[in-house]
């Protein structure tokens, strides 16, 4: 067996499906605080260069005072977040939550903006 899709039906269900993630990114995006200065226009930007990351519940998604790959500005569209910070009287690793971030809060700001090691961990809290 073996489907096939003609050029045209392709090209425009593709072009649909970005028009619609754009959309909803640019809607997620627009309930950002730090990002209430940008107009439509650099909003839509912004959403065409962002890309996904997926983590699992108890996955680390940046450790405190380590600069890596997954130090960037991240929003988030499901899910929760822990922020912890070290407990410097506890034992050596132990952190603290000094918050919980849901759908439409955002962290890594400061990093990115910059250029400096995370000032809090971030664990998921449920997959995100």
């Amino acid at each position: 067996k073996l489907w096939a899709l003609d050029r045209r039906t392709f090209k425009t269900i593709l072009q649909k499906c970005a028009f619609e993630r754009r959309e909803l990114n640019t809607a997620l995006l627009r309930r950002v605080e730090i990002l209430k200065g940008l107009d439509d226009y650099g909003l839509g930007l912004l959403s065409d260069a962002c890309g996904y990351a997926f983590f699992q519940k108890g996955e680390m998604i940046f450790k405190q005072n380590e600069i890596d790959e997954t130090t960037k500005f991240h929003v988030i569209e499901r899910g929760a977040v822990s922020v912890r910070l070290s407990n410097n009287g506890a034992a050596s690793g132990q952190k603290q939550e000094v918050n919980q971030l849901g759908k439409g809060s955002y962290f890594g700001e400061v990093s990115v903006l910059f250029g400096t090691a995370p000032t809090a961990s971030v664990v998921a809290s449920t997959d995100v």
